[in-house]
């Protein structure tokens, strides 16, 4: 399974837009969809340039991704297409929107096998002709101390493509019921919860009682610290953070808004485990994702 690491990709964004075909869904989405104009797209640009200096300061690799086309609103988001895994395999992924599946790009692709040792290629974009969608590290938490990956139901994850996966990676899925406090689905897993080596923070109010002590006992596994945060804190994205390795230990990635939301309290359980990394990102936030949502972990052995 995946560990934490120190090498990540990213996509800096040259069109950044609100995503007319996510909108139905995505909660989080807030950009207005009339603006278009060049200044959303800088600002978003300044705000992923930020960011990868940020990670840089910290000793994490940024394989860094140039967006090519108007037609992909949501490509600083790559987490959602692949994801990598330690024993050599890629995994490329159905998207539920189409203008989404049209972020799988084969320069990428090229380009990290080129640089890392990638012995396997599980293709399940075929499903995407069946109507069925699993959307990567949005729709999926892998747990890196157990072969544990944790999924919300929705329309952006399909059982049938994440059992197909879990027999391919050997994983056990552990498939959850989760609402906002209006009772909508909540869209990503990765917004409601993240799972590190040594840190997890979900929210388990808006987890359906039913799934509530198998999922605690889960994410306790491992002496890891676990912070349970409210409705109101997932609103603001404080779920959609990643731990990652920096040269000093490590690093807790998350946005300003999220940041902004925690207590003193889980503040100090999140500095005995690792130091934060808060980056600011109101402009890309709109669009519906964070600071998780932008990177995707390399972990892969390096060429």
């Amino acid at each position: 399974m995946n560990q934490a690491c120190s090498r990540v990709a990213m996509v800096r964004p040259h069109h950044f837009r609100s995503n007319e075909q996510t909108a139905a869904d995505n909660r989080f989405q807030r950009l207005d969809p009339e603006r278009v104009d060049a200044a959303v797209s800088r600002y978003a640009r300044e705000e992923f340039d930020a960011m990868v200096a940020q990670l840089n300061q910290q000793g994490i690799r940024v394989e860094v991704f140039e967006d090519t086309t108007t037609d992909t609103p949501d490509s600083v988001f790559p987490n959602n297409w692949f994801t990598s895994h330690a024993d050599g395999t890629l995994v490329l992924y159905p998207m539920h929107c189409a203008n989404r599946r049209l972020e799988r790009r084969a320069d990428i692709i090229e380009r990290l096998q080129r640089d890392y040792t990638i012995s396997r290629t599980l293709d399940l974009t075929a499903f995407e002709s069946q109507g069925l969608s699993l959307e990567g590290t949005g729709a999926l938490v892998f747990d890196p101390l157990n072969d544990d990956v944790y999924a919300v139901r929705s329309q952006r994850m399909s059982d049938v493509v994440l059992k197909h996966l879990a027999d391919q990676l050997g994983c056990n899925p552990v498939v959850i019921d989760a609402h906002d406090r209006e009772g909508v689905p909540i869209y990503h897993t990765n917004v409601l919860m993240n799972v590190g080596q040594h840190i997890a923070m979900y929210a388990p109010e808006l987890v359906a009682p039913a799934y509530r002590d198998d999922l605690a006992e889960r994410l306790a596994r491992g002496n890891r610290t676990v912070i349970t945060l409210s409705a109101t804190q997932i609103e603001a994205f404080a779920g959609n953070a990643l731990e990652l390795i920096g040269r000093e230990g490590p690093v807790l990635v998350l946005s300003q808004t999220a940041a902004s939301v925690l207590t003193v309290q889980q503040k100090d359980q999140l500095a005995q485990k690792s130091r934060m990394l808060i980056c600011n990102l109101p402009t890309i936030e709109l669009g519906g994702g964070s600071a998780r949502c932008m990177i995707a972990q390399l972990n892969w052995q390096p060429r």
